[in-house]
């Protein structure tokens, strides 16, 4: 879904090709539905089943999809093989009412090719935009919460990646406890901070925007006695752009609420 427009972008998988699609999610009038995109593929998106029991699945094409604050960026992850995916970035124009034609969505990167998906498929954040929260007068004048933004950022292995999507280039990497193995990690709604924490009890804040950490306690000990099995993050503040709480579980079956502006604040 866009933020600021009566829009939605979607993709449809067919048989030897997909194609991305951008329409009014009111209407879904046909007359105007604008095409973003669209491509082949070697393989189709099922393949024959060898026996009755057995089915391959093909290649799923587009897979990511996200619209930056202003929805002036649209970034596209596509799988084209098994092990190749691609990463694009259209800029569009919007019109004053209504869909931007196809001419005014130009691409500026890919696809670039990449071994391994650019971005973590199981996640319900699979991509975001590494912005900052607007005040209240500002949020009302934009008509978005969130200000305008082209860096990206996404889980690849146990790190969070942060990209320049103009160019696809990487700007930081910020690496991710893992906890049963598996990195345990939450990120603000505006994409600035995340919390992440590992077997050990250990809790860690990052911005990802300047790239520096900071223990959640102020003199490095353990948040809890063993394995942290859950970690969130509270909405960042528009004023002091730092998240108040955040808020950790540990494997002792305790539940722990940490003020956060007294640990971040200069």
């Amino acid at each position: 879904f866009a933020n600021t427009h009566r829009a939605i972008v979607f993709s449809i998988r067919e048989r030897n090709g997909y194609r991305i699609l951008l329409a009014d999610p009111t209407s879904l009038d046909p007359r105007q539905i604008t095409l973003v995109e669209e491509g082949a593929s070697n393989r189709p998106w099922l393949i024959p089943p060898d026996s009755e029991t057995d089915q391959e699945r093909g290649v799923p094409g587009p897979t990511t999809l996200a619209f930056s604050p202003d929805d002036s960026l649209l970034v596209v992850h596509t799988q084209l093989s098994e092990d190749k995916y691609a990463y694009s970035l259209y800029k569009i124009e919007w019109p004053g009412k209504g869909l931007p034609s196809k001419a005014a969505m130009s691409r500026f990167v890919g696809p670039v090719e990449h071994e391994g998906p650019f971005f973590d498929e199981n996640s319900n954040r699979p991509l975001f935009f590494v912005t900052r929260r607007l005040s209240p007068k500002e949020s009302a004048e934009r008509g978005t919460s969130f200000a305008n933004s082209n860096i990206i950022a996404f889980r690849n292995g146990n790190n969070l990646q942060v990209v320049n999507s103009f160019v696809g280039s990487t700007v930081r990497t910020m690496p991710l406890l893992t906890s049963s193995g598996q990195p345990r990690y939450a990120v603000t709604d505006d994409g600035q901070w995340m919390i992440t924490a590992d077997d050990r009890g250990s809790v860690r804040i990052g911005n990802l925007g300047t790239g520096k950490t900071f223990d959640l306690t102020p003199d490095g000990r353990p948040a809890h006695s063993g394995p942290v099995v859950g970690v969130a993050i509270s909405d960042t503040d528009s004023a002091l752009q730092i998240p108040e709480y955040a808020v950790t579980v540990g494997e002792e079956n305790r539940l722990k609420v940490w003020d956060l502006l007294s640990r971040l604040r200069p």
